[in-house]
């Protein structure tokens, strides 16, 4: 069981362990102001914390619906071509709108397919056309139909929300709901393996170090040193989120100054953890899965920011069934 509290958020043992594998790991990815996908709007959130069943978040598919008209405007696209494209995207709204996000996802895919072809046939430029597939290909769904943000890290796309998605073995924080909007849900390790859709995954140990490298090497370390390998892991404040943690006096921490955090756009909050029937540490720091696991022992690696500590934690022996936050990497 993971040992938290105001004074270390983990400490004896654990916060050793952590300081050990942390440092030791290697770092890299994500870059600034490169947010493919708009926050939610307030309004698709229910009061009590719950997504609304019939508002559902479509910027993104907006968004690529004006890219499209856009390319009809400069003459690289025909007006016949662009409504092809343009009426499945309106379809994947309406899918989204009754909360169907598997049929959405299969329009959208049909839309990326149609592009494919359109390049193949000489109908849009191959550049225009793989910017398109990407912009479509970034767009996160979950099974409830909700729409994620996302965050271009490097070569990496991140989610930058966590998993909110209601499944078997996931909780919300304290059994209530109104945590939810927030934070997401916690989930078991098998559960959030079982969550993931089509062409994402659970970060590796090796993605996490990605992302750790790419802000260690860019300059997001909070106290400026720039660098990759051994004592350059000061990333934690430019990945949490700028509310909702508690405050804390140490410069580098994500509770100090919260306004200063998420340069890179990560948005990691502090959503606490589900452990031996017990919900701890909201407020106190977040904790996200790694897919590396021991399966003949039933553990697996998550990763850490807390509310006073600078760097990005690892530990490698929480139990699968424990709760934990959720984020997917594309493939």
């Amino acid at each position: 069981m993971i040992k938290i509290s105001r004074k270390g958020f983990i400490q004896d043992t654990i916060l050793a362990v952590v300081i050990a594998v942390a440092l030791s790991v290697s770092f890299q990815s994500c870059q600034k102001d490169e947010s493919i996908l708009n926050a939610i709007p307030e309004d698709d959130l229910i009061k009590s914390g719950q997504l609304k069943n019939a508002t559902i978040y479509t910027e993104s598919i907006d968004a690529l619906i004006l890219e499209i008209e856009g390319f009809v405007t400069t003459g690289d696209l025909k007006h016949g071509n662009a409504n092809a494209l343009i009426s499945k995207l309106e379809n994947a709204i309406k899918s989204l709108e009754k909360g169907n996000g598997n049929a959405a996802m299969n329009q959208l895919h049909a839309v990326a397919n149609q592009v494919e072809g359109m390049v193949g046939a000489g109908k849009i430029d191959a550049t225009i056309g793989a910017g398109l597939i990407y912009d479509i290909g970034s767009i996160f769904i979950d099974n409830d139909g909700k729409a994620y943000k996302t965050i271009l890290i490097g070569d990496q796309l991140w989610m930058a929300e966590n998993l909110a998605e209601l499944t078997t073995d996931s909780w919300a924080y304290d059994n209530d709901e109104s945590y939810v909007a927030t934070y997401g849900r916690l989930y078991t390790w098998d559960a959030a393996q079982a969550a993931c859709p089509d062409g994402w995954h659970l970060p590796t140990e090796a993605d996490w170090s990605e992302l750790q490298n790419y802000l260690s090497a860019n300059g997001y370390n909070w106290d400026g040193s720039i660098g990759i390998g051994f004592g350059f892991n000061s990333v934690g404040k430019s990945m949490a989120a700028t509310t909702n943690w508690n405050t804390s006096d140490f410069i580098g921490a994500p509770g100090y100054q919260m306004e200063t955090n998420n340069s890179c756009g990560f948005s990691g909050l502090p959503g606490g953890i589900y452990e031996n029937d017990d919900f701890m540490y909201v407020g106190d720091g977040g904790v996200w899965w790694s897919s590396e696991n021991e399966s003949d022992s039933g553990k697996a690696y998550i990763r850490v920011l807390q509310y006073n500590q600078g760097y990005l934690g690892s530990v490698n022996y929480p139990s699968k069934g424990n709760g934990y936050s959720v984020r997917f990497v594309r493939d």
